[in-house]
């Protein structure tokens, strides 16, 4: 089913919000998931810079910091994180689908 996906143009700068990771350069914010999870996102790399390693490769930390899960779980309309934290609208944002 096609999609689209809207968003600003990167010359619009806004703050960051609280759930989200605000990046080194160009005023660009990612949600706090995407930070340390093994892929660049910010266009500087900002995101994936300084990061420990509490959870393995291709992992994401759960919101509650206890617990991770797979990459490919995130956002997949079932929780595996114990908060739910993998499927929230603050880490996988909102999508408006047009049936054309």
């Amino acid at each position: 089913m096609p999609f689209l996906l809207l968003s600003l143009p990167s010359n619009v700068s806004s703050a960051c919000r609280s759930y989200e990771f605000s990046c080194a350069t160009g005023g660009q914010c990612v949600p706090q998931a995407w930070r340390c999870d093994g892929e660049t996102d910010c266009m500087d790399g900002s995101d994936e810079q300084q990061c420990a390693a509490p959870c393995g490769p291709g992992q994401v930390p759960c919101l509650s910091g206890d617990q991770c899960v797979d990459y490919q779980h995130l956002c997949d309309g079932t929780p595996h994180c114990r908060d739910a934290s993998d499927e929230s609208i603050d880490n996988c944002g909102m999508f408006i689908y047009i049936q054309m």
